[in-house]
Formats: C-alpha cells, structure tokens, sequence
C-alpha cells in the first residue's frame, strides 16, 4: 500500500514491514504533549484499523514545572479523553529524586520516567506483547550522539539510540523534525510547548539551539551524515558484541547469580578491546546495567590483571573485583567492602 504522507510511510517501513509490531500487539504511547508525541499518537491511530493493534497512552509529571506541567497533564487527560484513549497518568518527584542521587535534573527526570514505562510494561506484558513508544526522531538521536561525545564515550555512545531497544519502541527515529512539523500542521493537531526547551542551561537544550543549527550552517546535511557514521558504527559494534560474548564464553569458568569467575590467562589472551568488552559483559549479566562503569573502572580492572600480585577493585553497584592466583572474581554484594575494611574484620 502507498501512503501519501511521509512520517506515516516511514513508520510503516520501519515498524511494520520489519514486523517489530504485529496484530494483537499493545502499544502504549509516551505522551507528553508536546508537538512529536501528538504526532506519533495521531500517526498511530491511523494505523490501527489497518494493523489491529491495541493502543493507550502514558503521561509522566515530572514535579519539575508547576503550572506548566499541570496544564501539560490536563491537555492530555483530555485529549485522551476526547478520542476514547485510556491514559495512565503518572506523577514523579524528580527535583528530590535528583538531590538524594545527587544527579542532574535531567537525568533524575529520565530514570523516573523510564521506572514508570518500566512498571506499566510489566504490567502489561502479562497479557500481550507489550511496547512503550517514544516519539524519538532524527536530531534527537543526533543530540544524543553529541551528548555521548562531549562527556566521553566509547563505541556504543556513538551508536547513539536503536530503534528498538527491549520494550522500548521509537518510530520516528529516522525520520526528520520537519516532516513531524509538518505532519502536526498538515492535520492541525494540537500540542503544547514546553518553555524550558529553551533554556540552554540544560546540556541537550544547548545542544539543540546552539550546535546543531551551526553544524547544519556548515552543512545542511550534517545531522543525516552523523546518523549514517552512526548506522556504520552500530555494525561494527554489533561485530564486536559478537565476538566478545565467544571470547566470555572462552574465558568464564564460573557464572552464577551473584558471583562470576574469569581465567586469568585465558583472559589475558585477549586484545584490549575486546577485554573491555567482556568486563562490560560480566557487569551486565551481575546487575543488568553498566550505565555507571565508566572508562576508569575498565582501565583499572584490566591494570589489576596485569599485576603480578592479586588485588582488590570496589566498583560501582556493590560489585568487587579480585584477581587470586589464575581467576579474576567478580562479586555483586549487599554491601561493598573495601580492602581496608576487610583486613579489619
């Protein structure tokens, strides 16, 4: 079928064609109001008659904008409410959560966020397969590479966001923001405008105001060029992933729960990348995440491996790493204990 509108073709090329969605599906649409996530709401619906699908709609409040954000929640409560849309409606306390964390306000709004789209997929996945979508487009995903660049990032950083990742579905991710522009204006649809989308004072905002409209002044094609360096690099690293889960599966001697053992001397075989890579492995499969092992962590756990003598290594997320005659020990723990504390016990 030929669709004359390019954003709803582009997500039937990208969506269905690839089958990520198939009939039955539930689909729930991260709906914050604004311009992209309206369009990707109204993009859906068109489609639903067609693919057989169910659909809903989930709004975060972030406890960050007062007025702003409370006029956001009721615009989209109703809108939902117009159509016929079951909306599951969420309110987080960012500002404390990013105290207590001691993080930006950016990212303590994200990972309540993404907690919330977590816990309703659980939810929901009991039944049907289940995909949040988030209305993600070109030139945020080359806002994301160049966030990754900036504050340091290996390979995976430049890869920047995959279409589908878990749960988590994007749409529009290679499509361009003035096609969802013109989507919104072609079909008059509603949205509202977040004010601090122009504060520079946020990375991403100076990012999207600032460099990018300078980038695109040296080349009006320079967002397309970085998202394609982006496509070659997630090959490689699809590659790298490959090979690096062999060469864990070479050098693992033991893999439980909460403990994973390494060959020394296996591991040692291994080219420095690739011994980075399997360390990230290791990370994962202990608390599924390797967001907060950084370049550092890597470097010192493979100098540990290179001493002559064993050694103690405390890492993020209560992991400890040690290096005993010809095994490296990677421990996830209730607690972290440090060398100095254990000689004490």
């Amino acid at each position: 079928m030929v669709y004359q509108d390019k954003l709803i073709s582009d997500v039937v090329t990208n969506c269905f064609d690839e089958r990520l969605i198939t009939k039955n599906d539930n689909l729930v649409i991260a709906l914050s109001g604004g311009i992209d996530s309206m369009c990707l709401l109204d993009v859906f619906m068109k489609l639903q008659s067609e693919f057989d699908y169910s659909l809903s709609a989930i709004h975060v409040n972030h406890g960050i904008r007062g007025i702003e954000a409370t006029r956001d929640m009721h615009f989209v409560k109703n809108y939902c409410d117009k159509l016929g849309i079951k909306l599951y409606s969420k309110e987080i306390d960012a500002i404390s959560y990013s105290k207590k964390r001691k993080i930006s306000l950016e990212e303590a709004a994200r990972i309540l966020r993404y907690d919330e789209f977590r816990k309703l997929y659980d939810a929901l996945s009991k039944k049907n397969r289940t995909y949040i979508l988030v209305a993600h487009h070109e030139q945020d995903q080359v806002e994301t590479i160049l966030h990754n660049l900036i504050r340091g990032t290996g390979i995976k950083g430049i890869t920047g966001m995959k279409i589908v990742n878990g749960y988590i579905l994007r749409p529009f991710l290679y499509s361009k923001k003035s096609d969802i522009e013109k989507y919104a204006k072609d079909y008059t649809l509603p949205y509202v405008v977040d004010s601090t989308n122009n504060d520079i004072t946020y990375t991403r905002n100076y990012i999207r105001n600032e460099i990018i409209p300078r980038l695109i002044s040296i080349n009006e094609n320079a967002c397309g060029h970085i998202i394609d360096f982006s496509k070659s690099l997630n090959e490689i690293d699809s590659y790298i992933d490959a090979v690096s889960e062999y060469s864990y599966n070479y050098v693992c001697k033991d893999e439980d729960k909460d403990i994973i053992v390494l060959d020394l001397y296996k591991y040692q075989e291994l080219s420095q990348l690739i011994k980075s890579y399997v360390i990230k492995i290791v990370i994962r499969k202990l608390v599924k995440t390797v967001k907060d092992i950084g370049k550092v962590h890597i470097e010192s756990i493979i100098e540990l491996t290179d001493k002559v003598k064993g050694g103690h290594i405390d890492l993020p997320y209560n992991i400890t790493c040690d290096k005993k005659k010809d095994k490296i020990i990677f421990t996830k723990n209730i607690n972290n204990i440090s060398m100095k504390r254990r000689k004490n016990k």
